[in-house]
């Protein structure tokens, strides 16, 4: 009965430690896809502005700010029919996107398409837009971690979304960043099966209220020389004009200037 007594005990002993190994394996491996989607949600973002030279020396000083706080000066590029529909839509109650800065997530899209002279057959759509040669829309880089502040995205351009549920707040941020990062490996949106769709999908944006943090101002973008040279124009005055309008107390210096060939569709338009 005693030999009886201590096999039992015994192999009871053995269940109890194969459970606790195995709940304590459970607990690592929990702990480790925890510790992985934080560091995944915690991810910081480069995100974009585009807009006109002339605006550099307000934005390097104040930061990228909502519409209805930039100054008497401000050169707008938008189309004035798309932002007086813009800037009524409503992000959540009270809070409407001319109350909100705005960036892109890729800047290599239709507005910036829009803004660019190019000579295309496909071009009626952009005709309402004024056309800018490359050496005088220029994007401001942003970095910002999307779950430490306040932000709404919107999965595409904020113009068709109109009501409230369509802006994902930060916290909601994994119900959107799929079909971000989906977007960002695509290679263009013209001549595909889904061009309509993908287009609006390139304008997929972030909104925060009143103005971007100025810390997180970390670059502005130009076209290379090379592009710039291509279209005939003088790249060296180019330069000298972006650094001259960089604000002196801007966090941003002449040292903050990228050539990013790549944002500018490789030099093919403006």
């Amino acid at each position: 009965m005693r030999e009886r007594k201590k096999e039992n005990e015994a192999a009871k002993a053995k269940v109890n430690a194969a459970r606790e190994a195995f709940e304590a394996t459970l607990k690592t491996s929990l702990s480790e896809k925890i510790k992985a989607a934080n560091n995944y949600v915690k991810k910081n973002w480069d995100l974009y502005f585009i807009t006109h030279i002339d605006n550099l020396q307000h934005i390097t000083k104040d930061g990228i700010v909502a519409s209805k706080d930039r100054p008497k000066n401000y050169r707008n590029i938008a189309k004035k029919s798309i932002t007086l529909v813009r800037d009524n839509n409503q992000i959540k109650p009270g809070l409407f996107l001319s109350n909100c800065a705005h960036v892109y997530f890729r800047p290599d899209n239709a507005m910036l398409a829009a803004v660019l002279k190019w000579k295309t057959q496909n071009s009626s759509y952009y005709d309402d837009y004024i056309q800018h040669r490359l050496d005088e829309i220029v994007i401001i880089r942003i970095n910002i971690d999307l779950t430490e502040h306040e932000l709404y995205m919107v999965e595409q351009n904020a113009y068709h979304k109109h009501q409230p549920e369509d802006f994902i707040p930060s916290y909601r941020y994994m119900e959107i960043i799929p079909k971000i990062e989906k977007m960002l490996k695509e290679t263009g949106w013209h001549n595909r099966p889904n061009e309509k769709e993908l287009k609006r999908q390139f304008m997929a944006e972030c909104h925060i209220s009143k103005k971007f943090p100025l810390d997180s101002l970390k670059a502005i973008c130009i076209a290379d020389e090379c592009s710039i040279k291509n279209k005939g124009y003088n790249f060296g005055e180019f330069y000298d004009n972006v650094k001259s309008r960089i604000s002196r107390e801007s966090v941003l210096t002449e040292k903050n200037i990228e050539q990013r060939r790549d944002l500018f569709f490789e030099g093919r338009y403006g």
